[in-house]
């Protein structure tokens, strides 16, 4: 077992975290993870997980679920519909790998949806639309071109 070797802070007034639903509206968000899951019924989706970047709520994480391997058609199109938002919302035009959204900005518009049972309301993603000044998210990676008729050695 880990031992570990330090006293627990106690937690400072601006320090203590919220767990309710944030107020429905938009928010600057960043994409921090993408995974594939198994539902309790044995259904694989994909969960989406992001961060607020907005100063009032920054740090605030989120997950979405997209139910892209749902065995019906209906739940399929819906998360296929989201998730399609979701990849344009972040500039691109197609995703064949769901990690590509990683480090992604956009903006989100949240609303809460209502608890039941053994669930408490939780915020789910009504729509997402492109952040502002984000169009071109990710840095390029630079390349040089090379030609082969000219090998550099050959001077």
């Amino acid at each position: 077992m880990p031992e570990l070797d330090f006293n627990i802070l106690e937690p400072s007034d601006d320090e203590v975290r919220s767990f309710e639903p944030l107020p429905d509206g938009w928010y600057k968000a960043v994409i921090n993870g993408t995974a594939r899951k198994t539902s309790k019924a044995g259904n694989d989706y994909l969960e989406v997980e992001l961060e607020i970047t907005d100063a009032d709520h920054a740090g605030r994480r989120l997950w979405e679920i997209y139910n892209l391997w749902h065995p019906s058609e209906a739940p399929k199109e819906i998360a296929q519909r989201q998730f399609s938002n979701l990849v344009n919302a972040c500039g691109l035009a197609n995703c064949k790998e769901s990690d590509d959204l990683i480090g992604m900005h956009l903006d989100v518009k949240l609303k809460t949806e209502a608890g039941n049972g053994e669930y408490q309301p939780k915020n789910k993603i009504a729509a997402c639309r492109t952040a502002p000044g984000m169009a071109n998210q990710k840095a390029p990676i630079e390349s040089t071109a090379v030609s082969l008729d000219d090998p550099p050695w050959k001077d």
